[in-house]
């Protein structure tokens, strides 16, 4: 293939995207767009099109019996141009259909003969469709995809961000700095045979820029780091970020997807969602125009980065940064298949790298999966947490709270195929999360989600069939610096002494639980091992985490169900919620072990202390337990062996290694071979205790069974 050079395009036989571009104001500029383009049905030699203006905007005669659908510009309510006439350039957000199947090989048509890399498509903010024929909903394919990013990834000249066929799909910001409510929207696309590597870890970057005009806000400017998404890797996009919404998409037939960074997935690298503030608009006067620009233009500053240099600069103060709403992506019916094999370091999976205040519905992996990398690990998702909303979260009423759905949310996805994930970990900390569908999961739902044929999970800590680890939120983003961390200290001390009494607004600094509900495991021969502590059949280590029947998520009192509900009410989803139980069903055996705590269903479960979190002293409510309830594990016929090999603390049980401070309910474990420890061991759980924070007190055990 050829790719266009200089955004001009000339035809040479089929014509096959068709544009629809957002009706605006204003026309699609012929500076400052980006490349969007076929680049088998798009040959481009610099020269200008022979085609005339004034053809018929619906076909044109390409060749003496050949008459072919033209793509055209809407935007205009009259004189509709064809891209196929002289002089139009494709804009980054501007809509488009593509209506034939596409093949990007030497043999593909309009191919100049060799296997060429595709050209990732850059900043991409518009709207595209799959519509083969023209006939609505009907997908279209495009084969033979190629991408390897061996070269440092371009911020200077080009404003790359993240690697796939999309380098990313982001939401753009408005003049006020506000993200906008329309969103982008991909879909019936199927991307066939793909092959995706990143072998570079650099980042040419160029932030002169930039720095020349907060340098006039902040004065010496300490510099600004590359994103570390950037680096992300998918084999549809390597970024998707804000509102965006991407339906019945897939990639099929994918050969391998590679990345040695971090934010890696067979689908996409890193999902996420974004906050709109207020005081951004209001507190920097005539300068939002141009920092809108720098925003637009280089999307690798996102709203977050600007507020990292404006609140370290003093030019903010976070008790007056007033947070408005949370949009979310929302990604549906959407697989990835083949003889998957995706590899990377930190947050690597089947689907979804990274995973924060993001919505998959009726997602799946298929085929075979191998997913590996250092530390979490998934079949699914490498790593799943809410967004973390900074500022005066005190001030936000619970009528607003419907703005925020902050939690990632991941409905009847499933990995239909085998699959095998590994975590090597490192030996100076506790690390290595893996699990067969999610590596570390924080304040996250997974509700009627399942693996079909689950084979080996191996880690170095918190490794589970399920979820390496599963608890409370991510604080990560809590910066002491900021100011962020005292009011969120003083928050929880409000809420806990009666000064505010809207406990739903810990969610958006994710000190709620995660929620595991009707999930199923199957497999033939199923193994579950931590090199280091804390293996489950389910989930290695269970912090404050609400495993449950599905039905649970129906009880409108629960703060659990409200988090959720905000989720669909604000993607505007809807989903219903049956008589769901937890399962893990071996159909020969079942072997969890690790070196301390392992359990056929929970390694190590425990109450959590958010002061434990926060670094400070805060006293913690019972709603910080953990949950076990409508489980049961099936070892198969040869049974269910757990293992906990530490001499002094190792405690192994056939539902739960170790457990205190949590309730137990309707939890069954059939077909149990052995249970052998180093210090505790029992048939039901090696070790049950009391807790020790205020307000929680030990396991209760209601309906248990072995």
């Amino acid at each position: 293939m050829v790719p266009a050079e200089n955004n001009e395009i000339s035809v040479s036989g089929n014509d096959d995207i068709s544009s629809e571009a957002a009706a605006s104001d204003t026309t699609v500029s012929d500076t400052e767009n980006e490349e969007i383009y076929d680049e088998d049905a798009f040959i481009s030699d610099e020269s200008e099109s022979d085609f005339s203006d004034d053809a018929d905007p619906e076909s044109i005669q390409v060749e003496e019996d050949k008459t072919y659908v033209l793509t055209y510009d809407i935007s205009k309510t009259t004189n509709k141009v064809n891209i196929a006439g002289t002089g139009y350039k494709y804009s980054k957000d501007a809509d488009y259909i593509i209506f034939r199947d596409i093949d990007l090989s030497k043999e593909g048509t309009n191919s100049n003969g060799e296997d060429d890399d595709w050209d990732p498509i850059d900043n991409y903010q518009g709207n595209m469709e799959g519509r083969k024929g023209m006939v609505e909903g009907q997908s279209i394919t495009i084969s033979h995809i190629n991408i390897s990013q061996n070269n440092p990834v371009d911020q200077d000249r080009q404003a790359e961000y993240g690697i796939g066929f999309f380098r990313n799909l982001t939401t753009p910001y408005s003049t006020s700095l506000t993200i906008s409510q329309n969103p982008i929207t991909v879909k019936n696309i199927t991307l066939s045979d793909v092959t995706v590597s990143t072998t570079t870890q650099k980042v040419k970057q160029n932030v002169s820029l930039i720095g020349s005009v907060l340098k006039l806000l902040l004065g010496n400017l300490s510099g600004l780091k590359p994103d570390p998404q950037s680096l992300a890797t998918g084999g549809f996009a390597g970024v998707i970020k804000g509102n965006i919404q991407i339906e019945n998409c897939n990639v099929e037939n994918l050969r391998g997807v590679s990345n040695v960074n971090d934010r890696t997935g067979g689908f996409a690298g890193y999902v996420s969602g974004m906050t709109q503030y207020d005081l951004i608009s209001n507190g920097l006067g005539g300068l939002v125009t141009t920092l809108t620009k720098i925003l637009n233009l280089i999307p690798l500053l996102g709203a977050g980065d600007l507020l990292t240099v404006l609140l370290n600069g003093g030019l903010l103060s976070v008790k007056n940064l007033i947070p408005v709403g949370y949009v979310n992506p929302c990604i549906q019916n959407c697989s990835v298949s083949g003889g998957t094999s995706v590899t990377g370091q930190k947050s690597t999976g089947g689907f979804a790298g990274e995973a924060i205040g993001a919505v998959m519905k009726n997602c799946s992996v298929g085929g075979t999966a191998t997913v590996s990398g250092n530390d979490c690990s998934g079949g699914f998702v490498g790593r799943s947490a809410n967004a973390v909303v900074a500022g005066a979260l005190s001030s936000l009423g619970i009528e607003l709270m419907g703005n925020f759905p902050v939690n990632t949310v991941m409905l009847n996805c499933r990995i239909d195929g085998t699959v095998n994930v590994s975590a090597q970990g490192s030996f100076a900390k506790e690390s290595g999360y893996a699990g067969g569908f999610i590596g570390e999961m924080r304040n996250s739902y997974a509700v009627d989600c399942s693996i079909s044929s689950l084979g080996t999970v191996s880690g170095k800590d918190y490794t589970g069939g399920f979820a390496g680890i599963a608890t409370l939120g991510d604080v990560a983003d809590i910066d002491e610096s900021q100011g962020l961390l005292v009011i969120v200290k003083d928050l929880l001390t409000g809420l806990l002494n009666g000064k505010f009494t809207n406990m739903d607004i810990l969610n958006l600094v994710g000190l709620r639980p995660s929620v595991i509900s009707g999930c199923t495991i199957a497999g033939d021969n199923i193994s579950v091992t931590a090199n280091g502590k804390n293996a489950g059949g389910l989930v290695g280590y269970a912090g404050a985490v609400q495993i449950s029947n599905t039905l649970e998520l129906a009880d409108d009192s629960k703060s659990t169900t409200k988090a959720l509900q905000r989720v669909l009410n604000k993607t505007g989803l809807t989903y219903e919620f049956s008589d769901r139980v937890n399962q893990i069903n071996a159909a020969s055996s079942m072997k969890v072990s690790a070196t301390e705590n392992a359990g056929g269903i929970l390694g190590y479960a425990k109450m959590t202390s958010v002061g434990d979190v926060l670094g400070g002293t805060v006293t913690a409510a019972d709603y910080m337990r953990f949950e076990c309830k409508d489980c049961s594990v099936n070892g198969g016929s040869s049974g269910l062996t757990v293992t906990a090999s530490d001499q002094e603390n190792g405690r192994a049980g056939g539902a739960i290694g170790y457990g205190t401070g949590g309730e137990v309910r309707k939890t069954s474990v059939t077909n149990l071979n052995s249970v052998t420890a180093g210090k505790c061991a029992g048939g039901f759980a090696g070790y049950f205790g009391s807790g020790t924070l205020a307000n929680v007190g030990g396991i209760k055990l209601l309906d248990y069974r072995y």
